[in-house]
C-alpha cells in the first residue's frame, strides 16, 4: 500500500467515526459569542437572503451553520482551504489572528474575555 493510499484509508475512517459521533454527541445553544476561523469560499451564488450556494450546488451559510447554537458567530476568513489554512505558510495568518482576538473564560458570567499573551512563543 503506498503512502497515499494508507491516509486515503485513514480519512474514510476517521469521517466514518465522525459521523458516528454526530448521532450521539448532545447539541446545546451556547449563550455566548464564538470565532469561526475558516477558509475563503472561492465561488458563491447568492440567491437571496440565506440563500447561498458554492459552486458544487452545496448549501452555504456565512457562518457554516453555526449560527442557531450560540447568541452570536464572528466570522474571520483566513488563506487557504480546509486542510491548507493550518500548514504554512497560512498557518502564520491564522495564528496572527487567533493573538489578536485573544479569549479565556471569564469567571464572573461564564462569557468569553480577553487574556495575557505573554507566554505565547512568537512567530509560531
Amino acid at each position: 500500500m503506498t503512502p497515499i493510499d494508507e491516509c486515503a484509508l485513514h480519512s474514510t475512517v476517521i469521517e466514518a467515526a465522525f459521523h458516528r459521533s454526530l448521532g450521539r454527541y448532545d447539541f446545546r445553544y451556547y449563550n455566548g459569542r464564538i470565532t469561526l476561523y475558516r477558509p475563503r469560499v472561492k465561488e458563491v451564488y447568492v440567491f437571496g437572503p440565506d440563500r447561498q450556494i458554492d459552486p458544487y450546488r452545496r448549501s452555504f451559510y456565512h457562518d457554516s451553520g453555526w449560527g442557531p447554537c450560540c447568541e452570536t458567530v464572528q466570522v474571520t476568513e483566513v488563506p487557504g482551504d480546509h486542510d491548507g489554512m493550518v500548514l504554512e505558510p497560512n498557518v502564520r495568518v491564522l495564528a496572527s489572528h487567533i493573538r489578536s482576538e485573544p479569549q479565556q473564560l471569564d469567571e464572573a458570567d461564564g462569557h468569553l474575555g480577553p487574556i495575557d499573551t505573554s507566554a505565547v512563543t512568537p512567530g509560531v
